[in-house]
């Protein structure tokens, strides 16, 4: 299954829940597990531990590109633009004004010409200085369910797009790899990821295992911390950060080999 097809089917239910929900913000989350949902079907259904891990690395980056709605937002009473008092009304009522205070001084009386004057200039002010209207509009951000799910379709499709050119890579690559079994790797991942929960001698074949693989390829396991976090791809937990799958590095210059998974909360994440 390719990455439009998984999100083809978490599409109509991100717009029906998008759709429900009055608030803009509440589209991230479900935004959010959508694409979770087709990455989990994607990577499931990749050939190889490369391509599995490198399109849990481009559905990390259609989640952060989702992140953007939250910095979406609009002014609830927005500015109006001044608005000119230039009616036909008043030009009239400011040319009479002006006639009358200059038939008043060809009279000598300089009174009536200053109080024609007056006038004059209280009509003119406003019309420089325009008035703010005071009527506003109430404006409000809304996110559309039918375009947000266009989008990620649009993000799914370059993905699978990617997601060939890594394949293709990777053929080139393969017999130029440095050192380390690939399948051996992943293998001491799902070693771990198959570790009980018990005391220790309980998971004590499958650690020597890990060991004997990861010293015969010349690397090292991590397992998820605040410092190694870019190594990881992740999934959502709502209650602790946990490594799943831990990541190998080669030992000595730390170069990620297989990049590991790991349960995050989303506040960390």
């Amino acid at each position: 299954m390719n990455a439009i097809s998984s999100w083809e089917k978490q599409a109509a239910a991100l717009q029906n829940a998008v759709a429900a929900h009055s608030a803009p913000e509440a589209a991230l989350p479900e935004y959010l597990r959508a694409m979770d949902k087709a990455r989990s079907e994607t990577m499931a259904a990749q050939p190889d531990e490369y391509l599995r891990q490198e399109a849990g690395i481009l559905f990390e980056q259609a989640k952060q590109a989702g992140r953007l709605l939250t910095a979406v937002s609009a002014p609830e009473n927005p500015p109006r633009p001044a608005r000119k008092e230039n009616g036909a009304l008043a030009i009239a009522g400011l040319a009479a004004a002006f006639l009358a205070c200059a038939a008043s001084l060809l009279r000598g009386e300089w009174l009536a010409a200053g109080l024609s004057l007056l006038a004059a200039l209280s009509m003119l002010l406003p019309m420089l200085n325009g008035r703010p209207e005071q009527a506003q509009e109430t404006v409000r951000a809304e996110v559309r369910a039918d375009r947000l799910a266009a989008a990620g379709g649009a993000m799914a499709r370059s993905i699978d797009g990617y997601l060939g050119d890594f394949a293709a890579l990777n053929r080139q690559i393969a017999g130029n790899a440095g050192a380390g079994d690939p399948a051996a790797l992943a293998l001491c991942q799902e070693l771990w990821e198959s570790r009980g929960e018990g005391p220790d001698a309980d998971n004590l074949i499958a650690d020597k295992t890990i060991e004997y693989l990861l010293g015969r390829n010349g690397c090292e396991m991590r397992l998820y911390d605040g410092a190694h976090a870019r190594e990881f791809s992740t999934l959502p937990s709502r209650s602790e950060n946990r490594t799943i799958r831990p990541a190998i590095v080669e030992r000595g210059t730390g170069t990620l080999v297989l990049r590991g998974l790991a349960a995050v909360r989303e506040e960390d994440a």
